[in-house]
């Protein structure tokens, strides 16, 4: 039986600069997932996971990038 671990919740804000979006940064869930997997190699798959709660608009994003 796979039972979900009992988790603790962040609830996390990052600040980027404008440069870094330009050069093609972009955060989204599998960033910030990936961000934690490293911090926390030694987890067991279904132990950590991240979400992006809010972000720039998409369109935002495309404009600093030249789209």
């Amino acid at each position: 039986m796979n039972r979900k671990p009992k988790t603790f919740k962040w609830t996390v804000e990052f600040e980027i600069a404008h440069c870094l979006v330009e050069d093609g940064f972009e955060m989204t869930d599998a960033v910030a997932q990936n961000m934690i997997e490293e911090r926390l190699s030694h987890a067991y798959e279904g132990e950590v996971k991240a979400r992006v709660v809010k972000a720039p608009p998409k369109k935002s994003i495309a404009k600093a990038q030249g789209y």
